[in-house]
């Protein structure tokens, strides 16, 4: 598992590096109680609003291969003035994002969320509370809560899709939300779907949503069907 990162900074100070607490790889070709289990993320701190600038990555992911494709995030909390998310930037993380102003044209959010529940067995997916006084998703820009797909023959369900909960005075919405709940891709007799997340908006002024947001359930083995594979998200 990553470690934990806690910054309480007395005076203003600006982040233009990145911060990395990522969970460590497992074997990506099997999957039991000692092998291919995957690290959990990190967890990251900034606990005032003395940043005044973060516009670093972080990412706080559990880890990327391992056949149990179990590896879940953890709660961070992330306090700033002003958080920019340039493209093709990652700034992954679960628990809460509270700034002034938020723009995102890269990937913010708890993206490919494993499962850490026995196999067969479903799991609830991350959490992460977004809060601005004025939030701008670029159309390039992508909240991710989607959940981790199954990779090999382990009798489990992919990772849910994230719960996320947006709060904000202005909302430019161009860009696209994704909770989506992660899919098996393992084989025959094995993978079930992971559950589509929820999103909840609580937006004081009038906005327009240009971009897109997809909540849709993970797939199983299209061949079998028994109580611990094949089930649809």
């Amino acid at each position: 598992d990553a470690g934990t990162l806690n910054l309480n900074i007395a005076n203003n100070f600006n982040i233009n590096g990145g911060i990395y607490a990522r969970g460590g790889t497992g074997d990506a070709d099997n999957c039991d109680s000692k092998t291919g289990n995957r690290g959990n993320g990190g967890i990251v701190n900034i606990v005032n609003k003395n940043a005044n600038v973060l516009r670093g990555a972080i990412e706080t992911n559990p880890g990327l291969e391992g056949g149990c494709g179990n590896g879940v995030y953890r709660n961070s909390e992330i306090y700033a003035q002003k958080i920019t998310i340039n493209a093709n930037r990652n700034f992954l993380v679960a628990g809460i994002v509270n700034a002034t102003n938020i723009t995102i044209e890269g990937t913010l959010g708890p993206k490919g969320n494993g499962n850490n529940e026995p196999a067969g067995k479903r799991n609830l997916g991350a959490n992460l509370t977004i809060i601005a006084d004025t939030l701008n998703l670029s159309s390039d820009g992508v909240i991710s809560g989607k959940g981790d797909s199954s990779e090999i023959g382990a009798k489990r369900f992919a990772g849910a899709g994230a719960d996320i909960d947006i709060l904000a005075n202005t909302v430019y919405f161009d860009g696209n939300i994704s909770i989506d709940g992660g899919s098996h891709r393992g084989g025959k007799a094995t993978g079930n779907g992971g559950s589509g997340g929820t999103l909840n908006l609580d937006i004081k002024n009038r906005f327009d949503i240009n971009g897109n947001i997809y909540a849709r359930c993970g797939t199983g083995d299209a061949d079998n069907c028994d109580s611990k594979t094949c089930n649809r998200g």
